[in-house]
């Protein structure tokens, strides 16, 4: 062929060069009739015989006939001229998309999103096996995804056709296809390199690439065919949960049972691989591995969620902790050495867990219908019990019970199992028992919801100190730090915290993935730390772009995405955007009543924030019983001490204020402040809060000097956290607003003006709290023009900041 582009060929019209390798060169063409764009590849191989020829036409029309939307067609065949002589030709679908690998990155594509395209794909090959056309070179460049994410792929028994049918020099044996993606079969040239499941090899490079973005044997991008076949013969693949720990167990099996060396442990089909694929997708029990009854327990409980959803959680969470984690992140070795050591534990395990599911059985409690509760209480009774159980597997089914009854908002019974079992335990089990670690964290997570900050502090400043145990679960020690920063925070340790969390997404990236929960637990947390921090710019577009890659990888009702909706509105509230704030808050109340049920306490903190909003819409009358339920069912769930709890106490006697009950609101804001203070979390800048309500009431009630003393007092406390703190502004603009109402005007514009200059840098100057301040300081500097105007009665007229 010519080294210059063509104008033309034939019926096709050159447009330009979209590609050219070994077997010839590709050119995106305009056909006349009828009037397309296509891919015209115009293969090597002149001085044709007839009998070649007729092979290739033959070929070209069974190519022709594959009508499957996630393979590029093939419109035509022939000879055409050129510079060269006649040569063959294909003219093919043109197909405007990115490559497999690319349009993954691009799109961000989750786990799931992979897996489907991944089951797309192998139906499709399945789809021209059964026509008799095996690829023999699939790899990511020759799929392309299109804009509506429709896999397409290209050069479908292309190699079949340019070589083994009619090319003159192929010969027996010959080595067709991209190395990295050929079967051992094909590297050793056997004849058997036409199976179809030399495809279905490739399609399992292509799906270890895809999920972990990287190959299985990265040394066969540089080496021979001869190094690559010793390769592939006497190393193993490295492992696809080294890269991605989400994959141990199903799609890690799946994966490496369609890479098999032999032949006879490979998937027979592409189409069983697509099943595979859709089982897993559907938590269905998977061929290539055996259903034990934990396991499918497991998927029957994800299935049908519907059934119960607080038993699916409760019994699933059993299963999946008490069994499965004892050895689910440790290394293969290890963990078939403990499984073989703790064979009869396991059976405990299970038993255990058996007659507890069994007992929730209609038909086991002589039709009555037993609750979640029912049952987790039967099973917290029977633990101590149990003489059958060992102290691991013991310690395991307590730290999982302890974190049901925590999730299902009885705080006090998780912590008390978790403390009961840690005290009769702990001492028993070795320093790199897991099952010891998560018992740890599970006492250690109730006593943080339960507002035993300092304690749990305690214990987790021991547990993040303590040694990397090798090919330990890396969940359990990025679940510790968590726990650990979050009580930073809440102890209002905001540097510190956001350092430590900064480290956390980092690590929890690397070893876990940028789509895991708990790297976007550890991403919330440090957008909200952000936000806190005065970077609200940066936090606002951080929780926007989060909640877009939460829905992507977890869903819209994730508890994760949920939260991040949460803390969201809540951040957009405290900005003044409330009718923004008002429009996100409510569909997660919705969201949230129908995950957790009206009375959890994360649906009862989505109508705290809703109330929150709607009062400084001035519409607190309407929220006020709404807001008395909210306070009720937080403190039965969570107790006084919760962080959570008093912050809700505080928005109520706020309410109260609005509504000109002062001697309520005055009340409830002194019995936050006593309880803050004996609290762990007495430290928190929040804690400041319920002291400027309290201040705001005072001035209302025509107490103007107990508010200033009370702020004298508190302002210390605030200085030096942050010059563009929200909470030093508004505690500034307060004792600004007492001292007007005193009549002092002079010493009121100096506090009124640093308190416009720290809230302005964050609030549109259309914010509440803003407008008061600014007409404040223009009562400020008319009395200071007329000394003798009545200060106390302008002040007291006017909205306070």
């Amino acid at each position: 062929m010519s080294e210059m582009l063509p104008p033309r060929l034939g019926p096709y019209r050159i447009l330009r060069l979209l590609g050219e390798g070994s077997s010839g060169r590709v050119y995106l063409a305009e056909q006349d009739e009828p009037r397309r764009r296509v891919a015209l590849k115009v293969l090597c191989g002149s001085g044709l015989s007839a009998q070649a020829r007729e092979r290739f036409r033959r070929e070209a029309e069974l190519l022709a006939r594959l009508e499957h939307p996630a393979i590029a067609r093939v419109y035509a065949a022939g000879l055409i001229d050129t510079d060269l002589g006649p040569l063959p030709y294909l003219a093919m679908q043109y197909v405007q998309g990115r490559e497999l690998l690319e349009a993954s990155r691009a799109r961000g594509m989750t786990l799931r999103a992979k897996i489907e395209l991944m089951a797309s794909l192998c139906h499709a090959v399945h789809y021209a096996h059964s026509r008799g056309i095996v690829h023999r070179d699939l790899k990511p460049a020759n799929i392309l995804v299109d804009e509506h994410g429709q896999p397409h792929i290209l050069d479908f028994g292309i190699a079949h056709v340019a070589h083994e049918r009619f090319a003159t020099m192929t010969v027996a044996g010959q080595i067709l296809g991209t190395i990295a993606y050929m079967s051992p079969e094909q590297l050793a040239g056997r004849d058997g390199c036409s199976d179809p499941r030399a495809d279905v090899y490739a399609l399992g490079i292509i799906a270890y690439q895809l999920i972990s973005g990287r190959l299985p044997y990265p040394e066969l991008s540089t080496a021979t065919i001869i190094g690559a076949l010793g390769i592939v013969r006497n190393a193993p693949p490295e492992r696809l949960s080294k890269h991605l720990p989400q994959t141990r167990g199903d799609i890690e099996t799946i994966v490496t049972t369609a890479m098999a060396h032999d032949l006879q442990r490979r998937y027979g089909s592409a189409g069983e691989l697509a099943s595979e694929f859709e089982r897993y997708l559907q938590h269905r029990s998977i061929e290539a591995r055996p259903p034990t009854a934990a396991y499918l327990l497991g998927l029957f409980m994800r299935r049908h969620r519907g059934i119960s959803a607080a038993f699916g959680i409760a019994a699933l969470a059993l299963t999946v902790g008490s069994v499965v984690t004892t050895f689910y992140a440790i290394s293969e070795m290890r963990a078939r050495a403990l499984a073989e050591r703790h064979a009869e534990e396991f059976a405990a395990v299970n038993r255990f867990l058996n007659e507890m599911l069994v007992s929730a059985d209609p038909a086991h409690a002589r039709g009555r219908a037993v609750t979640v509760l029912e049952t987790l209480d039967a099973a917290r009774a029977q633990l101590p019990l149990d003489r059958s159980l060992s102290i691991p597997a013991k310690a395991a089914l307590a730290a999982t019970l302890s974190e049901v009854y925590v999730s299902l908002g009885d705080v006090s019974a998780g912590l008390d199992i978790a403390r009961r079992t840690a005290g009769t335990s702990i001492d028993l089990l070795t320093t790199d028992n897991e099952a010891a670690l998560r018992l740890q964290l599970a006492e250690a997570n109730a006593l943080q919801m339960s507002g035993q900050l300092k304690a749990a502090d305690a214990l987790l400043r021991r547990i993040v100190a303590r040694p990397k145990v090798a090919d330990e679960d890396p969940r359990l020690r990025i679940r510790a730090g968590l726990l650990y920063t979050n009580g930073l925070l809440y102890m209002g340790e905001q540097a510190q915290a956001l350092e430590q969390l900064r480290a956390l997404v980092d690590t929890s990236t690397r070893e876990l993935g940028a789509d895991d929960s708990l790297t976007l637990d550890a991403t919330q947390g440090y957008t909200s730390l952000l936000f806190n921090s005065g970077k609200y710019d940066e936090a606002i577009a951080g929780f926007r772009a989060l909640i877009q890659r939460e829905t992507r990888a977890l869903g819209n009702d994730h508890p994760t995405t949920l939260l991040t909706r949460m803390d969201y509105a809540e951040r957009l509230r405290a900005l003044g955007r409330l009718k923004e704030a008002e429009n996100l808050i409510r569909p997660v109340i919705t969201d949230r009543e129908r995950v957790s049920g009206p009375h959890h306490y994360w649906t009862l903190l989505a109508r705290y924030v809703l109330c929150n909003t709607l009062s400084q819409q001035g519409r607190s009358r309407e929220v006020a019983s709404m807001m008395a339920d909210v306070v009720r069912g937080l403190r039965t769930s969570l107790g006084d001490s919760n962080a959570d709890t008093l912050n809700a106490m505080y928005v109520q006697a706020n309410i109260e204020r609005d509504l000109g009950h002062y001697a309520t609101a005055e009340q409830q804001y002194r019995s936050v402040i006593a309880l803050r203070s004996h609290a762990d979390a007495g430290t928190h800048p929040e804690s400041l809060l319920p002291v400027n309500g309290l201040a705001l009431t005072l001035i209302k009630a025509g107490r103007p000097a107990e508010a200033v003393s009370l702020l004298d007092a508190a302002l210390p406390k605030a200085d030096g956290r942050s010059e563009h703190n929200l909470i030093y502004g508004r505690l500034l603009g307060t004792h600004g607003y007492a001292l007007l109402s005193l009549g002092q005007a002079a010493q009121a514009r100096i506090e009124l003006t640093r308190a416009q200059d720290i809230i302005g840098a964050a609030l549109d100057a259309r914010h509440p709290a803003m407008r008061g301040i600014a007409q404040h300081l223009a009562q400020a500097e008319r009395a200071l023009e007329s000394p003798d105007a009545d200060l106390r009665q302008i002040a007291d007229a006017r909205p306070e900041p």
